[in-house]
């Protein structure tokens, strides 16, 4: 869970980004932008923030009377958090210097 937790403490991050992708994107003002850009910026946090909700939605550990099923079950678990981390981070990542770069 703590792999969740410090995915989900960037989840407010994901969607402030957006927003300011999005601002970026829709103004028609701007001729210094690669529109494909910003908008693979924005797909790319809509996917990570929807992987979260998926990986969450699904997270279902069986109850404790199976110790090995459990535990294969979380460790298959792990693995699912840690690529939702992965692209969360790349996500942001992207995103923050795509806005610097725009400033």
């Amino acid at each position: 869970m703590d792999v969740h937790n410090e995915s989900m403490e960037k989840m407010d991050d994901i969607y402030t980004l957006k927003g300011d992708l999005q601002k970026i994107y829709s103004d028609t003002n701007r001729k210094n932008i690669n529109r494909e850009e910003v908008l693979t910026a924005i797909e790319g946090l809509d996917s990570a923030d929807n992987l979260m909700m998926d990986w969450m939605h699904k997270f279902n550990p069986p109850d404790s009377s199976n110790k090995v099923e459990r535990q294969n079950y979380l460790e298959s678990e792990l693995i699912k958090i840690k690529r939702v981390r992965d692209l969360t981070n790349e996500t942001i990542t992207k995103a923050k210097e795509l806005l610097e770069m725009k400033k």
